[in-house]
């Protein structure tokens, strides 16, 4: 098991590596070659951007739906405190 996880950290550090000097080479004009990995990685990287993306909006309109309905809460309150107060 140590050597699965020895030889996926180094595969994580190649790709990072190589992920790496690519930016480095398109900070200097240049235009990275394409390979494999890292289209692997790109995809990846893609994919979970996609995600948290997802997550982030589903999130969003529940907090949303949350408020409008404290919103309404408070609206309802208010109005009933002036029932009872006429």
């Amino acid at each position: 098991m140590d050597v699965d996880l020895q030889k996926k950290e180094k595969e994580i550090e190649n790709l990072t590596r190589t992920l790496q000097q690519q930016v480095n080479f398109l900070h200097t004009g240049g235009q990275a070659p394409v390979t494999q990995k890292t289209n692997y990685l790109e995809s990846f990287l893609v994919q979970q951007l996609k995600r948290q993306n997802r997550e982030m909006k589903l999130e969003n309109s529940m907090k949303e739906r949350q408020i409008e309905e404290l919103k309404k809460n408070v609206k309802l309150s208010k109005h009933k405190e002036g029932e009872n107060e006429v």
